[in-house]
This record gives structure tokens, sequence and C-alpha cells, in this order.
């Protein structure tokens, strides 16, 4: 039986991609506060409860329409390659404007999942955001993380875990559902 599951980061730029490769690999991806900052994917490893993930850090995109470099490279290995999960990273602290990629995702048959980068910012300029209904009006799993602190990913390894069990794809229906949380 084959331990090794693939999968790769996807959001918009500055969401926290680079930062949680490198959390979860142990690699050293320059971090920038920049859009445009990875223009190419870089992928790693990392073993977690006796099973090998390769992920992929994609570069920062705003949409999956392919009208830029970043773009096309996103588009095309989330849709070409043999992924077991996206794993969708959006900014909790502007989680609207986020949204537009996972918009985006929606009808893609790769399952994924959300997770809400940048929790502690949201939570510093007063925003709350319920985690659990989210992934109820959403159909998948979601899970939140502060992207720089490892004792956030507890979360995301469960999250992680069950998304990959469950397969999970985004079905657009779902996100008018999750309009009115």
């Amino acid at each position: 039986m084959d331990n090794t599951k693939n999968i790769a980061l996807l959001g918009q730029p500055n969401s926290g991609k680079s930062t949680v490769f490198n959390s979860l690999t142990g690699m050293h991806q320059h971090v920038g506060n920049w859009p445009g900052k990875t223009v190419e994917k870089k992928e790693g490893t990392f073993t977690h409860n006796e099973v090998t993930y390769k992920v992929a850090d994609l570069p920062g995109s705003y949409s999956l329409s392919a009208n830029s470099d970043e773009e096309i490279v996103t588009r095309d290995y989330i849709t070409k390659k043999d992924l077991d999960l996206v794993c969708l990273l959006a900014d909790a602290s502007q989680l609207e404007r986020s949204m537009y990629m996972l918009a985006d995702y929606a009808g893609i048959k790769t399952p994924v999942m959300l997770v809400l980068t940048m929790m502690d910012v949201a939570e510093a300029k007063g925003k709350k955001v319920d985690v659990n209904k989210l992934s109820e009006k959403l159909g998948i799993e979601v899970c939140s993380i502060v992207a720089y602190d490892k004792k956030s990913y507890d979360s995301f390894f469960k999250c992680l875990e069950k998304a990959i069990s469950s397969g999970k794809t985004l079905n657009a229906d779902n996100l008018y559902e999750a309009d009115n949380i």
C-alpha cells in the first residue's frame, strides 16, 4: 500500500502559502509580502502519522482563469496533476475577498479543504469566523491556523486527514449557503 499523498497549497498572494509550506516541510522557501513573490511551484515533503505528503507551494493567484503566468502554472497543476487534495488558503482577516478563489475552484473535481490563515489578524480586527458552521455550509473540511505558529497546526492535520479520506469536492451551490454566515 502506497502511503504517499499528493497535496497542493492554493490561494491568493499573501495568504500564507509559503509560510505554511515552510512549516510543513522544514524548507526555507523565501517569503515576501508582495504579489508575485512565488512564480513557480515549489515542492517538498513532510510526514504525519506515518503518511508521507508531497506538497506543492503554488504561485499566488487571484483566479484560475489563466490570465497571468502564475495563474496558468496554478490552473494547469491542479487540473492536470494527480492530486489527493488541494488546500485552499484564505486570509481570514479579509475573508470576503479571499473567497473569490474558492468560488473559482467550484466544479473542479480534485478534493479540496479550506484553510483559514491569519486568524490572529482577524481576531485583532474584531472578526470572528465560525469554522464549523462554514465547513457545514460549504460541505468541505475547514480549519484555521496561524501560519507561522506550528502549535496551531493540530486542527490542520486533523482536517487534512479527514479531507483526504472523504474526498469531498466543492459544489458551487454550497457557496450561496455560505454567503449567509
